[in-house]
């Protein structure tokens, strides 16, 4: 079997919208956790916010991490 032919076969295997959620849970999972890591080791960055910019910056600061890590990189 080619690889034009496995692909094909990948392609029309079908998923119900449950496995399509799992997945995504299972490939964002990593992603999650190393944000919510940075966001705690980064805690001081949000000393003397409340309310709602508290929870937007560390939303922000959750889903930006490799933005955030290159630009401590780089300083």
């Amino acid at each position: 079997m080619d690889a034009y032919e496995s692909a094909r076969a990948l392609l029309r295997t079908e998923m119900t919208i449950a496995e399509w959620i799992g997945l995504a849970v299972i490939v964002n999972a990593p992603y999650a956790i190393l944000g919510v890591a940075w966001a705690l080791f980064h805690a001081d960055r949000f000393a003397g916010l409340t309310g709602i910019h508290l929870v937007v910056s560390v939303v922000g600061s959750v889903l930006a991490w490799p933005l955030l890590l290159v630009g401590a990189c780089t300083v």
